[in-house]
């Protein structure tokens, strides 16, 4: 169940890039964060009705290119392009239920989101 609800939090980070659209022009600071928050917490409230580590790993990997789909502020980039990465090893930590990898992961995810100002999306 650990495992889980650290993956709700992360669902609820990818879920952040959801609220994006197609266009091509940067979101200021807030608008990206405001995006983030409310995709995050989309994302947590859906995978914590996994019903195991592996179903909630393919919950959290239909965010990833929502994520993806975020057009953050220059600033935010790097800590945007490290969430996503995170993500997408917690991702495969799940589907292989490896608890130590998602463990040690989602401490660097969530010094991702921390940085990227998006406390929804930590977890």
């Amino acid at each position: 169940m650990r495992t889980i609800r650290l993956i709700a939090v992360l669902g609820v980070t990818i879920v952040v890039a959801a609220g994006c659209g197609s266009s091509s022009k940067k979101l200021s600071y807030s608008a990206f964060i405001d995006k983030a928050n409310t995709i995050c917490r989309t994302g947590s409230a859906e995978v914590k009705g996994a019903k195991s580590s592996d179903a909630a790993g393919t919950i959290l990997s239909k965010y990833v290119p929502q994520l993806k789909a975020l057009k953050p502020p220059d600033v935010l980039q790097p800590y945007l392009n490290t969430f996503i990465s995170t993500t997408e090893q917690e991702v495969e930590a799940l589907k292989k239920n490896d608890q130590k990898t998602f463990d040690a992961v989602n401490v660097q995810n969530n010094e991702a989101a921390s940085k990227m100002g998006t406390k929804e999306c930590i977890g």
